[in-house]
């Protein structure tokens, strides 16, 4: 198996990983013989890479941080509390689903506190169209893995959980067109967006099964550590610990995706974005939490390193998450090795990792300028 970004695919490439839509229904079932029409339709769906698979790499598997089917059902219980929200003023309704919420949340919570040691390499493929909820639920599993790292109860980490998933509850009554604009927004677009984290406390208000350190994550995931945030400008910990998880979380995974004003970021300008934000942005205490749960090299990745070999990661590790193994399959020099050579970064540190290349194909040189073009923190 190897990631290949869509740009890249060709016809006869067989997807190794399965691609979920909006409503948590599969789009593309693992083991599809992709052809120049379902190239063209992820493509459309801004899908920005997809993993299939490679003959040298049969034992390489990204195993997803939750099970597809826990992935679909939190996506369409999410979908249905959302779609619940803006439709009816009932609150009995929105409440029913809540209690499938909770169900969703101890499920992933189970299921992600029964592995040890795992490390987030790139989170599950998704089109444009399938961003929010499924951002949501992802966002959802990396604010837990964190918390974990920090030494949460498991009845905390149920908390930050339900919290993290309902984070963005408030955009609900935030019109599409303003969420989605691909262009600067008016400053009364911007009041009406910044005001949506108490949309979301407002509308959580009353209910016996939220509690309140779940709540507030609504009210303050867009806080910010040097009080630079919104809606109330709070500052250091005078934001929930919660809620300072919850951002560093929403953020990771908003860079990594397609969204309507700029493309996905790879994982590495996303992971180096989050650790220029320490102390000013973000919670140094969190980012550290993050920096072992996180990989910026996730497997998949093409790398090229310092004695210009080529090669690509086949496994991260949570003890230094920056020094992956590495299976080299070629010399910039002298071509492809006659056996490919696993090689464990953390044993070599004088090698360096000179690029991240779009694909094995590719020099150092060549990805040059795609290095250069400083990522923007969006």
């Amino acid at each position: 198996m190897k990631l290949v970004y869509t740009r890249s695919l060709k016809p006869q490439m067989i997807l190794a990983r399965p691609l979920f839509s909006e409503k948590g229904t599969l789009l593309l079932a693992e083991g599809i013989h992709l052809n120049e029409r379902l190239i063209g339709m992820l493509a459309r769906l801004d899908v920005p890479f997809v993993y299939v698979k490679d003959d040298r790499f049969p034992d390489l598997e990204v195993r997803p941080l939750i099970s597809h089917q826990n992935m679909g059902r939190a996506i369409r219980e999410l979908h249905r509390t959302y779609e619940d929200a803006t439709r009816n003023s009932a609150k009995t309704a929105l409440a029913a689903d809540f209690d499938e919420l909770l169900s969703v949340v101890r499920a992933v919570l189970d299921e992600v506190l029964s592995q040890n040691d795992l490390v987030v390499h790139l989170l599950d493929i998704r089109s444009n169209d399938a961003y929010s909820y499924q951002h949501s639920v992802q966002t959802m599993i990396l604010a837990v893995l964190m918390g974990r790292r920090l030494g949460l109860t498991e009845a905390q980490l149920h908390n930050l959980g339900l919290g993290a998933l309902l984070a963005g509850i408030g955009k609900a009554f935030v019109p599409g067109r303003i969420l989605n604009k691909a262009g600067p927004l008016t400053e009364e677009e911007r009041s009406l967006l910044t005001h949506y984290p108490r949309f979301g406390w407002e509308l959580l208000e009353g209910y016996a099964n939220v509690w309140p350190t779940a709540r507030i994550v609504a009210l303050q995931h867009q806080e910010r550590w040097d009080g630079s945030g919104y809606p109330s400008g709070l500052k250091g910990e005078e934001i929930h610990l919660f809620s300072r998880i919850t951002a560093v979380a929403d953020v990771q995974d908003a860079l990594i995706s397609q969204r309507p004003w700029r493309g996905p970021l790879r994982p590495h300008e996303a992971f180096n974005l989050l650790l220029d934000g320490t102390g000013t942005l973000f919670d140094p205490a969190v980012i550290e939490a993050y920096r072992q749960v996180v990989t910026p090299f996730p497997v998949g990745t093409w790398l090229y390193l310092s004695t210009g070999h080529v090669g690509m990661v086949v496994d991260a590790f949570a003890d230094d998450t920056m020094r992956p193994k590495v299976r080299l399959v070629r010399h910039e020099r002298t071509g492809d090795l006659a056996k490919p050579l696993d090689l464990d970064l953390r044993d070599y540190p004088e090698l360096e990792i000179g690029a991240v290349l779009d694909g094995e194909e590719r020099t150092a040189e060549e990805a040059a300028p795609l290095l250069n073009e400083p990522p923007q923190m969006v």
